[in-house]
């Protein structure tokens, strides 16, 4: 068996074609148990199958990374503007909310491909 984070690594290099003579065997290891079985078709892409694979062991994690860099952030904002008078507050709930979402964007795919 291989460790999911070989598979993954650079980018499921793994997955690329190798010149000829290259044993990809030698990345696995014995193993008794089995947690993951990973099934590719040669035909489709590396980025393809690496970005199945990533959506698959990460897209947890990094949902709820993503949600905690939005909370934090917009709290954060909501911090820093307290002294602020509550119509400029609002002209800038617009501006707030957008680095919310960049914030839990940027963490998201941060979280996801590493």
């Amino acid at each position: 068996s291989t460790p999911d984070y070989v598979v993954l690594h650079n980018f499921g290099r793994v997955f690329r074609d190798f010149p000829d003579g290259f044993d990809t065997f030698k990345l696995s290891d014995t193993t008794h148990k089995l947690h993951v079985f990973i099934s590719h078709n040669w035909a489709t892409g590396r980025f393809i199958k690496f970005m199945a694979l990533v959506f698959h062991f990460n897209h947890n994690s990094a949902s709820i990374a993503a949600a905690i860099a939005y909370i934090v952030t917009v709290l954060l904002v909501m911090l820093s503007a307290k002294d602020i008078d509550v119509e400029d507050r609002v002209n800038d709930l617009y501006s707030t909310c957008h680095l919310g979402t960049a914030m839990c964007l940027a963490t998201y795919w941060l979280c996801l491909l590493f």
